[in-house]
Order: C-alpha cells, then sequence, then structure tokens
C-alpha cells in the first residue's frame, strides 16, 4: 500500500471514528432489521416525534458501503409507484437531523459487525422523500462534507417548482467545490413523457429541461 493511500484511509478512519462517536441530538433509534449482515435497516426517530428510514447496505459487487438517510418525513412528489405514496407528508427535516442520521446509522452498523470503518463508504440520497424540495438540503451536503468527505449521490425525480430549482443549482455549486465526487441521478419513471407526469401528483420536468439541466451538469 503507497503512503498516500495508507495516510487516506487513515483519516477516513478518524472521520468515521468520530461520526460514529458523535453526540446525536436530533435522532435515535431502538430497533433494526439485519438481514443476514447485507442490509441493515433503521427506523429513526427525529425530534420525538417523526419517523424515518435509514438503511445501510453493500455497494454494487460489494465495494464498500451505502450510507442512505432520509432528507424528509414522507414525500410530497407521490409518484404512484412508490411505498411512500399511502404516507403522509410531514415536511422537510434539518441539516443537522439529515447528519445525524448518518452518524447513527454508522454507530449502529459497526455494533452489528458491519466493518465500515474498512472499506468505502458512499451517501446516496435515495430514499426518503425528494431532496431537492428541501431548501435546508444543500447545507446538509456541507456539514457532511465537513464530517465525512466520501462521494455522494443524490437521486430525484425533479419536481418543476422553484424551489427545486433552487436547490438543484445550489447542489451543483457544492458539488463544483466538494473534493470529492457528487452524483446527480434523476428518475425518469419511463420514456413516455405524458405517462411520466401522469404517475406524480407533482408537475416534473420536462425531458427538453432534463437534457439541459444533465448537459450543465456534465
Amino acid at each position: 500500500m503507497h503512503l498516500k493511500e495508507y495516510t487516506f484511509l487513515n483519516i477516513m478512519k478518524s472521520h468515521i471514528e468520530n461520526l460514529i462517536n458523535k453526540e446525536l441530538k436530533h435522532v435515535k433509534c431502538d430497533i433494526h432489521l439485519d438481514i443476514k449482515g447485507k442490509f441493515l435497516e433503521l427506523p429513526i426517530v427525529v425530534d420525538n416525534k417523526h419517523v424515518v428510514e435509514g438503511v445501510l447496505c453493500h455497494r454494487y459487487k460489494g465495494n464498500g458501503f451505502l450510507v442512505a438517510p432520509s432528507p424528509q418525513v414522507g414525500c410530497p412528489v407521490k409518484c404512484d409507484f412508490c411505498d411512500m405514496c399511502d404516507l403522509p407528508y410531514k415536511g422537510s427535516l434539518k441539516p443537522e437531523a439529515i447528519l445525524e442520521q448518518i452518524a447513527l446509522i454508522l454507530n449502529r452498523a459497526k455494533r452489528f459487525g458491519y466493518d465500515v470503518d474498512e472499506k468505502k463508504l458512499k451517501i446516496s440520497f435515495v430514499k426518503g422523500g425528494e431532496a431537492l424540495l428541501n431548501k435546508n438540503f444543500p447545507k446538509a451536503l456541507e456539514l457532511i462534507a465537513q464530517e465525512l468527505p466520501v462521494m455522494m449521490k443524490v437521486s430525484t425525480t425533479f419536481p418543476d417548482v422553484n424551489r427545486a430549482h433552487d436547490v438543484f443549482k445550489r447542489v451543483e455549486k457544492f458539488a463544483v467545490e466538494y473534493e470529492n465526487t457528487t452524483q446527480i441521478q434523476i428518475s425518469l419513471i419511463s420514456t413516455n413523457e405524458k405517462y411520466r407526469r401522469e404517475m406524480t401528483k407533482m408537475p416534473l420536468i420536462s425531458f427538453d429541461e432534463l437534457r439541459k439541466y444533465a448537459i450543465h451538469w456534465k
């Protein structure tokens, strides 16, 4: 192992250890679901009143772990095929609550035998609401970057509302300045644009707009 790689791994271990031992003020969890050491799911109580989903699972081909916190309580987009469609929408989470979910997930994962401090981690916003509708989301990314500078992915349906456009631009600015990789994943739902728009309760951006955003991101 090269000295540079060894130094990097030690720095990351320090970041992870600090997060695992972080004092949690906004979140807690008393139960968990562990599927044969491959998938850890936590119902996380936020501010003693809302329950969101936190997940840790193996990355593609087992190359490390995905950590998936929730950016919202419920989801206002209401995609017909989503298991959150029938759940009540309670609003967006604060940046600190999003960061603390990651700390809690890593803490429980380490406790239950996942070697999260030995393998690559990736923060993936693929569950628990529409990140682009949370005005606090870019700030959450900044907090995460300070505490755990790893690869991140933001998955979105991209609602065609002012807040989503604004938050996307702020996420884009974060990605430009971030020292690690930030991925954006826009769910098409369908290649039939009319059908795609009929599948949600909120308007989605057009394919033409999506193309422009994708080119600009690239």
